[in-house]
């Protein structure tokens, strides 16, 4: 019973650390978009 709620515990946690994984990896893949438009349009608006 004990290694049964040990094995449920570890997937549980598994799949969480995953999904907060995707999530995070998401945010920081619009923010790396936001940033990169941001840093196209002052390289389109300098005088270069």
């Amino acid at each position: 019973m004990g290694l049964n709620f040990a094995a449920i515990a570890i997937v549980i946690a598994t799949i969480n650390l995953i999904g907060t994984k995707l999530v995070f990896s998401k945010a920081l893949l619009r923010l790396g978009i936001y940033f990169l438009k941001i840093g196209l349009h002052k390289f389109n608006d300098s005088d270069f």
